[in-house]
């Protein structure tokens, strides 16, 4: 089990009892985890391009992006999520455990079903984005990018329920692109249906233990499996998707984070901060702000955030922004650009992700704007950094509402 911190006197009884230690020495800095199939991502890799993406070190570019961004949008592509927290919910009270944490009705979940919920606290700011899974009457999991152990361990008391990091249990995959699931049939993976409701979930028994994740909604691509299966398997799995007669071709972080931006995703530590890290109250993102304004579900009669969340909703205060696509001409800003109406007027807006899409012919960012210019074509402009003769310029770029 992962180890966190549990300084706060007023819980250090209560995660005593859990079973969670304070070994990790004050002021330590650890080193970025590596991935459970890094023997083969090091051999796969030829532009010694790396990054680091939720405390793991991952590749930003295998060898050549654009054969990548191919791969994704013609063929069959693998990338790491390993990256990404799993934790296990398992007792007496994981229903109403869950109910609790998340704004949607996880209620109605039967086994096998899977769920995208924000978990929110007490102001109604979104912690995170997560996917539910239900295993069993008294099983869940949680999968986030965000590290919410320290979160859900707090949240336990008054419910008999055990919470548990599996990360290091488990590898996790996607494989993605139009060729995916003709590459799964030839390993013998078990695809799940996803026609009715827009996901499918299944156990898979495929030479390892492993669950398998069909979805048309997730964030970069309707053409896609998320694969997790026991670490020790991880290996065989990776070669026999790189070495299947169709060919899985593995892609770096860089095309897969261009495809987010694609679809309009928001990320957590990317386009927004984190209810639990906000320190200025403006940061603070809503479910409606993010555009899962679907997946809170009022008729639920308590879960975290439900007072605020209802009292701005009748104040019309829910949107004081709204995330948005945007594209930009003549130039590719970097994160943290303010948008505005014109060249003195005061910021419209600010710019959270970039990246040229090749698929698009176009420079296309996220970001978040006032409502009123958000509706599709609004015009826009920013200024970016360009660089002549190693002396730096300002320069306008024009934006546009997608």
């Amino acid at each position: 089990m992962n180890t966190v911190s549990a300084h706060d006197t007023e819980f250090k009884a209560f995660w005593d009892a859990a079973g969670i230690q304070d070994n990790i020495p004050s002021g330590s800095v650890q080193a970025p985890i590596q991935s459970p199939f890094y023997p083969r991502i090091l051999s796969a890799m030829r532009s010694n391009s790396w990054t680091c993406r939720l405390g793991q070190s991952v590749p930003e570019v295998f060898s050549d992006y654009n054969t990548e961004y191919n791969a994704l949008v013609s063929g069959c592509a693998i990338h790491d999520d390993s990256d990404q927290h799993l934790f296990e919910v398992s007792g007496d009270d994981s229903q109403q455990y869950i109910s609790r944490l998340t704004t949607s009705d996880v209620a109605s979940m039967k086994a096998g079903d899977v769920s995208t919920s924000p978990i929110c606290d007490r102001l109604g700011g979104v912690i995170d984005i997560t996917l539910i899974f239900r295993f069993g009457e008294n099983r869940y999991f949680i999968q986030s990018d965000y590290p919410l152990l320290r979160w859900l361990t707090d949240s336990m008391m008054g419910f008999v329920v055990k919470v548990a990091a599996v990360n290091d249990q488990f590898a996790c995959l996607s494989l993605a692109g139009p060729k995916h699931e003709k590459v799964a049939h030839e390993i013998a993976i078990k695809i799940p249906n996803s026609k009715e409701t827009g996901y499918g979930f299944s156990l898979n028994d495929f030479g390892r233990r492993g669950f398998v994740l069909k979805s048309n909604e997730l964030d970069i691509s309707n053409d896609r499996l998320k694969i997790w299966i026991k670490r020790g398997s991880a290996l065989a799995l990776w070669d026999q998707l790189t070495n299947a007669e169709s060919g899985a071709v593995p892609i770096g972080d860089a095309v897969f984070d261009l495809k987010r931006i694609e679809v309009g995703t928001p990320r957590v530590g990317i386009d927004y901060v984190s209810a639990l890290d906000v320190i200025q109250s403006d940061r603070l993102r809503t479910p409606f702000e993010l555009g899962y304004a679907d997946a809170v579900d009022f008729s639920k009669p308590n879960f975290n955030g439900r007072a605020a969340l209802k009292i701005a909703a009748a104040r019309d205060m829910s949107s004081t922004v709204e995330f948005v696509s945007i594209s930009f001409d003549g130039g590719l800003p970097n994160p943290g650009t303010l948008l505005f109406t014109s060249a003195k007027a005061e910021p419209v807006g600010v710019v959270t992700s970039a990246r040229y899409s090749h698929g698009a012919g176009l420079n296309l960012g996220l970001g978040f704007v006032l409502p009123q210019y958000s509706k599709l074509d609004t015009e826009l402009t920013c200024e970016i950094a360009q660089k002549v003769e190693l002396i730096s310029k300002r320069k306008p770029v024009q934006a546009r509402i997608l």
